[in-house]
Order: structure tokens, then sequence, then C-alpha cells
């Protein structure tokens, strides 16, 4: 890939490699391991289209195309399979339905509007200190406190959802390989 999103598209796949790895290794654990009954099929159907996607956007022959339009099309992709994943493994129950709705359900309660701007603006109030500490599992709590007039600090099932100046929430991730059969921690990537 060359052009000016290059780099943020190799960092995409790289992320993307990151994704398949992390979500065939979870099914693998929930079912086998955890043994939880879980449609098998559709979570490893989203699993391959996911790593056929990247391929094919690192093979393809026209990879000097990096437009913006590139990039959106890139992420759209990873929120469908993220979407489809958690839509076969529970849905709603699924722990990391969290990272849809519901920072943007307790914004849209703080902004006491369904203006999308109004929402927008009462995400960082939501998500950030100053306020009571709450999490995924204290939605009614965090509903109850806003209503009474009091700061809340939303802290996800992944960590702070602090947001910087830029919007992003960042934070660290591990990086994990297979070689020769085995694991390999490969130490922690500061997002910061």
């Amino acid at each position: 890939m060359t052009g000016p999103d290059a780099p943020f598209l190799r960092t995409l796949c790289s992320l993307r490699w990151l994704a398949v790895g992390g979500q065939a290794a979870t099914i693998l654990v929930a079912t086998w391991v955890l043994g939880l009954p879980l449609p098998q099929l559709p979570l490893w159907a989203g699993v391959a289209v996911l790593a056929l996607f990247n391929i094919y956007t690192q093979l393809r022959p026209d990879a000097a195309d990096t437009a913006p339009l590139t990039a959106f099309g890139h992420i759209l992709v990873d929120v469908i399979i993220l979407t489809w994943m958690v839509g076969w493994s529970g849905g709603m129950a699924n722990p990391f339905s969290s990272l849809f709705l519901i920072l943007i359900a307790l914004a849209a309660v703080k902004a006491g509007s369904n203006d999308r701007t109004a929402i927008r603006d009462a995400l960082r109030d939501v998500a950030s200190a100053p306020g009571e500490k709450v999490g995924p599992g204290d939605y009614a709590k965090a509903v109850e406190l806003l209503k009474a007039g009091k700061d809340i600090n939303y802290e996800g099932a992944a960590g702070s959802q602090d947001f910087d100046e830029n919007g992003d929430v960042p934070g660290t991730i591990g990086m994990w390989s297979f070689e020769d059969g085995k694991i390999v921690d490969g130490g922690l990537i500061d997002l910061n």
C-alpha cells in the first residue's frame, strides 16, 4: 500500500490480525475450556471473513488507492464483523455488547436529549473523572446518579474510557504470537 493513508491502513491490518487471533482464541476457550454452547459455524465464519478481508487488503493489485473512503471501508468491515460476533455469541447478554451501547446510553441520559450533538458533548462528562466510578454492570446505578445530578466516571470492561483531546480512548494492548505451537508474550504496546 502506498499513499497518504497507507501507514494507517497497515496499522489497521496488523491490529486486524490481532483481532483474528483473539477471536479464534476466545471461541476455542469459550467452547472447549468453558464448555459454553456457542454456535460455532457463524462465529468461525466471522473469523474467516475478517482473515480473508485482511489477506485481500494486503494483496490487492490496486493497493495504491488509500483514500479516506478506503480507510472508512476498513473500519466499517471491522465494525460489521464485531457486531456479527457479538450477535452470535449472546447479543446484549455478551459482555462485549457494552462496547456499543452503554457509554452512549449514559451520555444520552446525561444530555437529557436524543440530540446527537448533545450526546456527543456529554460523552466526556460520563467517561472521565471527576465522578463516582461505575462499570458495565452498574448501568442502573449510573442512571440513578445522573438523574440525581451527580457526576459519573464510566470505566468499561476493558478499562478506562477517558477520551483524549482528539476524541480517542488511549490505552495499552498486549501483543501475542504463536511460535513453534506455543503462545509467546510480545509485550505491551502503549497507545498513549
